[in-house]
């Protein structure tokens, strides 16, 4: 059985308009870069910037992985994700 937090981690990217197509991927126009971006426990992480947006998604899935494990909603198929699993 899932946990509340393990439950909103499984969701899928919002519907709302964004610039990125990537889940956890947020454009820094001051810097010129893609910043991923993960809540964990109410504070913010940020494991990086990087100038290619779906190198910032793939930093997003890691970092996902790493702290919620299997229940992590990624972009791509990551060792450890549910998407692995059925990749």
């Amino acid at each position: 059985m899932a946990t509340k937090r393990q439950n909103t981690q499984g969701k899928r990217k919002t519907l709302s308009p964004t610039i990125s197509i990537f889940k956890g991927v947020v454009r820094d126009n001051a810097r010129d870069r893609w910043r991923a971006v993960i809540k964990v426990d109410g504070r913010l992480i940020h494991p990086g910037r990087f100038t290619i947006e779906a190198h910032a998604a793939y930093a997003y899935d890691l970092a996902a992985v790493k702290y919620f494990g299997s229940h992590a909603s990624t972009n791509f198929p990551v060792p450890g994700s549910k998407r692995w699993e059925n990749f």
